[in-house]
């Protein structure tokens, strides 16, 4: 074992000393142990983890306890998983991760499969994660792109224009000095 780095694989006994088992509920059907594996104590160590150095192919119990540096997991496609209002997580990097997330409010993703969200546009709102689409603001009102509550819609102000004024209305206006 010195000189090896070991990297966990996901498996384990805690439940009950010999019978391993996937973390994700999966079948523990196909498991090659190394010779004299799983032996279930590494000097005083107890080990109920599934390890695999490569060194020779071959699995091996290690402790549970200890850091690894790496681990090797599955994660289905993510055309699989992601539904509509989700895209696939690109910054999953541990097992336990979700291979899909929701978008968040303001964006939408309406396409299953998808890799990103959306960014709602101009004159709607989304203030819910997992948005299929966005919402429209209400008549007579804006919001910026992006927005993420109807707060963000706004009523519209129209600017008055000065009406024109003519030479002679402009001199009468005044007052002499």
């Amino acid at each position: 074992r010195s000189g090896v780095s070991w990297v966990w694989i996901g498996c384990n006994d805690l439940e009950q000393e010999g019978n391993f088992s996937w973390t994700d509920g999966s079948p523990f059907e196909f498991v090659t142990w190394g010779p004299d594996q799983p032996s279930g104590y590494y000097f005083e160590h107890k080990e109920d983890c599934c390890g695999y150095s490569g060194a020779d192919g071959k699995f091996n119990d290690i402790p549970c306890g200890w850091e690894y540096p790496d681990l090797i997991c599955s994660r289905q496609e993510r055309s699989d998983v992601c539904t509509n209002g989700q895209v696939f997580n690109e910054n999953t990097s541990r097992c336990t991760s979700l291979p899909c997330q929701q978008c968040e409010p303001g964006k939408y993703q309406d396409a299953v499969g998808a890799n990103s969200c959306i960014e709602c546009p101009p004159d709607t709102f989304q203030d819910e994660s997992g948005a299929t689409s966005c919402k429209p603001c209400s008549q007579g009102s804006t919001a910026p792109g992006g927005s993420r509550n109807m707060e963000d819609c706004q009523p519209v102000t129209r600017s008055v224009a000065p009406r024109p004024v003519s030479s002679r209305q402009l001199l009468e206006s005044l007052e002499p000095c």
